[in-house]
């Protein structure tokens, strides 16, 4: 698991070995749901540097780029067209 989170929100994705996508052993699914699903939903999204006006107590920045955002969105969608189950967010932070 802590690879696995490592691996997807490191530089909040953005980097050139971010994982895109998890391959795990049906055997293990449902297992690996539960152990990871309680680390995602807390992460603190938010700026991470108290010298841009916040506390910099958070676990993962923000995507800055508008495109990116677009792209990141429609494969979302498309995975949900496709069958996919959005556990945790699915959209992009209003914040």
């Amino acid at each position: 698991i802590p690879w696995a989170m490592r691996g997807c929100f490191q530089n909040c994705g953005q980097n050139c070995c971010g994982v895109e996508r998890l391959f795990v052993y049906e055997s293990i699914h449902d297992e690996f749901i539960d152990a990871i699903l309680p680390k995602v939903r807390a992460l603190r999204q938010g700026i991470p540097l108290v010298t841009c006006g916040s506390d910099g107590d958070v676990d993962c920045g923000s995507m800055v780029m508008d495109k990116q955002c677009e792209i990141i969105q429609e494969l979302i969608d498309d995975a949900v067209k496709l069958g996919a189950t959005v556990h945790v967010g699915g959209k992009k932070n209003p914040n």
